[in-house]
Order: C-alpha cells, then structure tokens, then sequence
C-alpha cells in the first residue's frame, strides 16, 4: 500500500513514486478508491487509511464511532504520522 509505480516509465518497479507530488492526483484515487472498497467489505483496516493517506470520503471517523461527517477531503498531517 505504500508504493506507486508507474508501469509506462518504469515497467521494472525500481522507483517507487508514492511521495512523489506529480503523482497526488493518482494516489489520492487510489487510496480513495481502496478506502471505499475496505468500507464496502467491513474490513476494518479502512479506519487506518485515513491517518496515513488523503482520502475523498462521506463516513470518517478515526474514533471507530458512528458519527458520520460530511463529505470531504481528509487529509493527513505531516505531524501525525
């Protein structure tokens, strides 16, 4: 989960662009799109995305409650990790 590679350039996986900011949009698609997945499923692993990468989502709660927020985009904080 905490690699990104891009296939076209680099069909070998040698450079890992997860923390590489011209790629954000397509992480936070992914990690959007993963997040959604574990929700859908149950898995509770979906409460940790949230604290390590930006997700678009309607239902975070770092708690586990729940509360519901509003839609938004969750970022996390470089101090958090």
């Amino acid at each position: 989960m905490n690699e990104l590679y891009d296939l076209e350039q680099d069909p070998l996986e040698m450079t890992n662009r997860i923390d590489d900011e011209s790629y954000a949009a397509i992480r936070l698609e992914l990690m959007t799109r993963l997040f959604k997945h574990l929700d859908r499923t149950g898995d509770n692993f979906r409460h940790w995305i949230p604290t390590m990468f930006d997700v678009v989502t309607d239902e975070y709660d770092a708690t586990m409650s729940e509360t519901k927020c509003s839609p938004k985009l969750v970022l996390f904080e470089e101090g958090g990790r």
